[in-house]
């Protein structure tokens, strides 16, 4: 196994999840362990996936955490305009969002893009 840029931003962004979701549930709010906890694991094991070796999967699934966090805590923003937690975190999903998609259309070095199953012919 060897981490890659992706797994390592997956694996912060489910751990800050995570501990979002604990510090909720030490103000008295159970929904914030709960989905702090559920999408803070499915970061953490997208984090796996991409590590070891399916690092297009890992990375989709960790985007589509971050597209779900991103837009639950933007609304939550809109309605109470106070920017901690939920400003904070729609900022942060929609960082680890850009990111992954960036990985994914780059690509890397270790894990090239699949082959498309046919020829570019090249211009003379």
């Amino acid at each position: 196994m060897t981490p890659t840029t992706g797994s390592i931003v997956l694996l912060i962004y489910g751990v800050l999840l995570i501990l979002g979701g604990v510090m909720g549930a030490s103000a008295g709010s159970k929904v914030s362990l709960i989905a702090g906890g559920a999408f803070g694991v499915l970061a953490v094991v997208a984090a796996a996936i991409t590590a070891y070796g399916a690092s297009r999967a890992g990375l989709i699934l960790g985007g589509i955490v971050a597209l779900l966090v991103m837009g639950s805590m933007a609304q939550r923003f809109m309605e109470t305009k106070k920017f901690m937690p939920a400003g904070m975190t729609a900022v942060l999903s929609l960082i680890v969002l850009v990111l992954v998609v960036v990985i994914v259309l780059r690509g890397s070095p270790n894990n090239p893009m699949p082959d498309p199953g046919f020829e570019v012919e090249e211009p003379r």
